[in-house]
């Protein structure tokens, strides 16, 4: 089916709990740079043809951080420098935020679709893409999930990450929020070779803007 919105957000929501040690914080870093120069580029070109193909359409990005606590890192419209944008963004996700969240901050995105936004998604002039990245299980697996199936309900087009080493339970939490009882995974277990995680992103980014016209 082909797509012809004219504005499409996409999100990032960053692990930044203690368990992040160094490795993992390095990949996410790479991996949100890649998507974030990623959609520069293409906002660049959209800028630069449109004379030629008259589309309307923009993509905006913003980045969240959540561990114990969520806080937004970049906003959709910050205006001036994308690349310095980028850099103070990464420099903002430590791995020093305490548990994993993950329900407190997709409730922060949910909440912050307004009714607007919704007509938009309904009528597909509106993309929203949620991209979670994560090293391990849910803190509540039965809040994330409600939070998840709302996103997805709205219209939004929630994914998810899991890197690292993990346990069984974390394995098992990260399955049941994101994956049990759907008909296609939301979630992909990238696993102990975190470097994936960077092509995993990347080809989820291509599949959902393969159908995008302009």
């Amino acid at each position: 089916e082909v797509k012809k919105p004219e504005r499409i957000r996409v999100r990032i929501l960053a692990d930044n709990s203690g368990s992040m040690n160094s490795e993992k914080i390095a990949v996410q870093d790479r991996a949100i740079a890649l998507l974030l120069s990623s959609l520069d580029e293409f906002n660049t070109y959209l800028n630069r043809t449109r004379a030629q193909t008259g589309s309307n359409l923009r993509v905006e990005t913003e980045v969240w951080a959540y561990g114990s606590n969520v806080k937004q890192v970049k906003r959709a419209t910050e205006g001036g420098d994308e690349r310095a944008a980028m850099m103070r963004t990464i420099g903002e996700i430590m791995g020093n935020d305490g548990g994993t969240d993950d329900a407190a901050a997709l409730d922060r995105v949910r909440t912050s679709i307004t009714p607007a936004d919704r007509i938009a998604l309904d009528s597909g002039e509106m993309m929203e893409i949620v991209f979670v990245i994560t090293d391990g299980g849910s803190s509540d697996s039965e809040a994330a999930r409600q939070k998840v199936d709302i996103l997805a309900a709205a219209g939004a087009i929630p994914r998810a990450f899991q890197i690292g080493y993990v346990s069984q339970f974390e394995k098992d939490s990260f399955r049941e929020v994101w994956n049990d009882r759907r008909s296609a995974p939301f979630g992909v277990v990238v696993g102990t070779e975190i470097g994936n995680l960077i092509p995993a992103v990347a080809a989820a980014l291509k599949e959902h803007l393969a159908d995008v016209s302009l």
